[in-house]
């Protein structure tokens, strides 16, 4: 059971963090969902949270508590996770890196999602504490089927 509430938890947040990231930088191109890549932080929590029936003012609530995150500690990290996973990235794809620096880019990236994790998870207590036990229950349910199917075949790599 505490690893369902630890996975329900951390889903949530990782849902709500990414889907705030990813809104706020503008990048172009697809993005995390249909057509994009999928976010290292994002989750199919987002999605579920918003199949809940949540009454006007828990949706508020909700919304002020991912800003109140992403402006503070949760977005900081956020950031510094997605900087070390793209020098990791960067480095994966050059010839002339060694395996030495791969593993050590390796390390730093897996430093932040430590911290990211830990922030997420007191995150996600805070979101989880707006819901009744009835969506909670709900939420864990529905978190407990699993991942949600791909949104349709991906077009062919040319």
């Amino acid at each position: 059971m505490r690893v369902s509430r630890t996975r329900t938890i951390l889903g949530i947040a990782l849902a709500l963090a990414a889907a705030t990231a990813v809104g706020a930088q503008g990048h172009p191109g697809p993005g995390p969902g249909p057509g994009g890549p999928p976010d290292p932080v994002m989750g199919p929590a987002g999605h579920l949270l918003h199949e809940l029936d949540l009454s006007f003012d828990q949706r508020r609530q909700v919304r002020e508590t991912v800003r109140g995150a992403m402006e503070g500690e949760l977005g900081a990290l956020a950031r510094d996770f997605g900087e070390a996973r793209h020098a990791l990235e960067t480095l994966v794809w050059d010839p002339g890196a060694t395996d030495e620096a791969i593993r050590s880019a390796s390390d730093v990236v897996a430093g932040w999602a430590r911290a990211l994790d830990a922030a997420r998870h007191r995150f996600a207590a805070s979101v989880l504490s707006v819901l009744t036990e009835e969506q909670r229950e709900a939420f864990r349910e529905m978190l407990a089927e699993g991942p949600m199917p791909p949104p349709g075949p991906r077009p062919p790599v040319r």
